[in-house]
């Protein structure tokens, strides 16, 4: 069972949302997640909007450590492991500096009205 939806069954008040990376727009992804998930549980984002949530911050340096720690790319059941190793390893006052920044990054994002704007 995938990491989200296990959460999400146990958190049913929350509701989903990713961005649309072709990952997420895939015809397999898109079949899983109506099979799994109601309808009402994703927040439905434009095509083009600019990406505001924090936790990608956090993957790209989740990503970044792998790397650094890992050079040779694990797989399978070891990559879970990784992955779990790099969340760990992310610090906390990074986090907190991302989620902090959010008065930033909407200002940035109404000067480039709603276009990228740089994060």
């Amino acid at each position: 069972m995938p990491l989200i939806y296990a959460w999400w069954a146990e958190n049913p008040q929350f509701l989903i949302m990713h961005d649309n990376a072709p990952a997420h727009k895939a015809q397999a992804t898109s079949e899983w997640i109506k099979e799994h998930f109601r309808d009402d549980t994703f927040i439905q984002w434009p095509p083009r909007s600019p990406d505001l949530n924090p936790i990608e911050h956090v993957w790209s340096w989740m990503k970044n450590w792998i790397e650094k720690n890992y050079p040779q790319r694990p797989t399978g059941l070891r990559l879970k492991e990784v992955v779990y190793k790099a969340w760990d390893a992310v610090p906390d006052d990074y986090i907190q500096r991302v989620t902090a920044s959010i008065t930033q990054r909407l200002q940035r994002v109404r000067e480039a009205d709603g276009g990228w704007s740089g994060y």
